[in-house]
């Protein structure tokens, strides 16, 4: 008996070893974290908290990918740029360590959607805001929620990235408990200049959309 024992863990140590290797060496696309800097900030930027890392979609080897992860490379940004949601104008700064990995594209979370401590499932994020004054007395109070993760729907054969989108939405609580159902994201039908399509963001009747990111994805055919 602990001779078969034995055996099998050694099989599924030399098992998880070859998954191992062929993990780092193979090719791979993936999303990976990298650190966040923004420069040329004016005196409206500096009330904002941008994220410290920004999520980035990457191919290449395994090990680079993952040595990448630990290197000081970075990803720069003009504030206006990032407030603006123009996150293709980003660039990649301090690649010192030769890594061949592409960076494809970049897809920041808006830091109004990413509160510091709010309580909500996994789904989304809930949270009232003020009663409008003047309405009419049994009018439902307005609320806005956060929504995570929601596909973005493309022609068959076409793949983009990043491809989920977070939103955020307002309208009553009866309304938004009903969230996702009703929501639906899909890419323009044409690229712009710089090979991203646009996403339009189709909402259920009583829901109006605040923000969402990302804004603008690319694709591959």
């Amino acid at each position: 008996m602990k001779h078969n024992l034995g055996f099998k863990l050694l099989a599924l140590v030399l098992a998880i070893f070859i998954w191992l290797q062929l993990t780092l060496v193979s090719q791979q696309r993936t999303n990976t974290a990298l650190k966040l800097k923004l420069v040329n900030i004016n005196e409206e930027d500096t009330a904002k908290q941008p994220p410290d890392k920004i999520s980035c979609t990457v191919a290449g080897r395994g090990l680079d990918i993952l040595r990448l992860k630990f290197s000081k490379t970075h990803i720069e940004m003009d504030a206006g740029d990032y407030w603006a949601s123009n996150w293709n104008n980003y660039r990649v700064v301090d690649p010192s360590h030769n890594l061949k990995v592409e960076i494809l594209g970049v897809s920041p979370r808006v830091q109004a959607l990413e509160t510091k401590t709010r309580k909500g499932s996994a789904s989304g994020t809930t949270t009232a805001e003020k009663p409008q004054t003047g309405g009419a007395s049994g009018k439902e109070e307005q609320q806005s929620r956060v929504l995570r993760d929601l596909p973005i729907s493309v022609p068959p054969g076409k793949t983009v990235y990043p491809s989920t989108v977070t939103i955020k939405v307002k309208g009553p609580q009866s309304r938004l408990a009903s969230l996702p159902s009703g929501v639906s994201i899909h890419i323009s039908d044409q690229a712009d200049a710089s090979g991203f399509y646009s996403l339009e963001v189709k909402l259920p009747s009583g829901i109006s959309l605040l923000e969402y990111t990302p804004t603008r994805v690319r694709a591959d055919k």
